[in-house]
């Protein structure tokens, strides 16, 4: 790395003024985990930051402000002396927020220039956190007048997609252009938007027909099984009247229902009135009773094989 593009410190106890006004306190970290002297950073009275911080050496600035001012080619001398910093890129906001705060406007101008024209060195990184942002961000905090005309400038120059806004410029080449692409990227972004909402609203409306659909079905089973409850009880209550062995020979002959439609206090039948039914009808009613696996339906079965054992 070139000797003017090393990271240098500043001295214990200077004072800048900031263009917007408060100043800029320098003091030395007693505890440096670097070994060298580190940043603590106040402006008007109110500590904007209080930890170790690089700085970068006022000879880099210069050379990318130079560079800004000449919009100097890659093969220009000047570029030599900022080749082989691209990780002056990588150096957060705070760093650069410092590294412009005692610059005029017009410097701070021609740093951007510098840095958009640096993206032509070999090896130089581009991304989201490029110095190009940050240094940008600073003329938009001062409210520069030419702010639309630097952006033109730049759009027409830089090669990263997030230069100089921090965000998508979609490729664009001049500001108008980028206008026109951040609106129809805008344009598209609230139609799928909106794409995304009526087929939430879609899903929405499905979920609630088909919780309703749901809730009508229980409630037709539940009315039929209602229905289905009162009808029996009615067939029922009109063979309750019947003798015993009469109400089995109908349990025999009903190919409707199985033996557990009727309740189990009708198996409980005396040997004489079993021996009463007719042999057809004790072969059916063991037939249908077969796959009864316990209870009083089932030791009926077991007394119907007896019975037909014996006899």
């Amino acid at each position: 790395m070139p000797e003017a593009a090393r990271i240098r410190w500043l001295e214990i106890g200077q004072k800048r003024p900031r263009p917007q006004g408060g100043v800029i306190l320098l003091g030395r970290c007693g505890e440096s985990p670097f070994g060298v002297d580190c940043l603590h950073l106040y402006t008007g009275g109110t500590i904007a930051m209080n930890r170790c911080q690089q700085m970068i050496d006022e000879r880099i600035i210069a050379a990318f402000i130079r560079i800004g001012e000449e919009e100097a080619d890659v093969s220009s001398p000047l570029m030599a002396l900022v080749a082989g910093t691209d990780e002056l890129n990588r150096l957060g906001w705070q760093i650069w927020n410092v590294a412009t705060a005692t610059l005029s406007t017009e410097q701070v101008v021609s740093l951007a220039k510098g840095l958009v024209l640096a993206e032509k060195l070999p090896g130089w990184s581009c991304g989201s956190v490029d110095a190009a942002i940050w240094v940008f961000g600073e003329l938009d905090r001062r409210k520069y007048d030419g702010l639309d005309s630097l952006a033109d400038w730049i759009l027409s120059r830089t090669h990263n997609p997030y230069v100089p806004f921090g965000t998508q410029n979609h490729g664009a080449k001049s500001l108008p252009e980028y206008k026109r692409r951040s609106e129809a990227w805008a344009k598209r972004k609230d139609a799928r938007h909106s794409e995304i909402a009526a087929e939430q609203e879609r899903a929405k409306a499905w979920r609630v027909a088909r919780a309703q659909a749901g809730k009508e079905r229980i409630e037709r089973q539940v009315e039929r099984q209602k229905d289905q409850s009162k009808t029996r009880q009615e067939e029922l209550t009109e063979l309750e009247a019947l003798p015993a062995a009469d109400r089995l020979r109908l349990i025999s002959l009903d190919a409707e229902h199985s033996v557990l439609f009727y309740p189990t206090s009708w198996a409980e039948i005396s040997q004489q009135e079993l021996d009463s039914l007719p042999p057809e009808c004790r072969v059916a009613l063991a037939e249908k009773l077969r796959p009864i696996r316990k209870g009083p339906w089932k030791r009926l079965w077991e007394r119907l094989v007896a019975s037909g054992e014996n006899g």
